[in-house]
């Protein structure tokens, strides 16, 4: 399994302290989560691969979610990112 990027930019300043790499890791999130909306009505049989992604990037979206991509997202998105973000503290 693979180890946690010690790099992955501060959650907390992903917005508010936007830099050359949060803004591109911001980029990926958006990217990723548009690409896992695509997984789940063409290959659902890919949720708990892509569950086990989100965890991996849970603290940054517990942080950005709901302020931006909230309303982008299909309802099954919705309720996986919510599932995996309601465990950070």
């Amino acid at each position: 399994m693979a180890q946690k990027h010690t790099l992955l930019p501060d959650a907390d300043a992903l917005w508010s302290a936007l830099t050359k790499e949060s803004e591109r890791y911001l980029w990926f999130l958006g990217y990723m989560l548009d690409v896992f909306d695509e997984l789940l009505i063409l290959a659902p049989e890919y949720k708990k691969t892509i569950k086990r992604d989100l965890e991996y990037h849970k603290e940054s979206l517990a942080a950005v979610f709901g302020e931006r991509w909230h309303d982008e997202c299909s309802d099954e998105l919705k309720v996986l990112v919510q599932n995996v973000t309601r465990l950070v503290v």
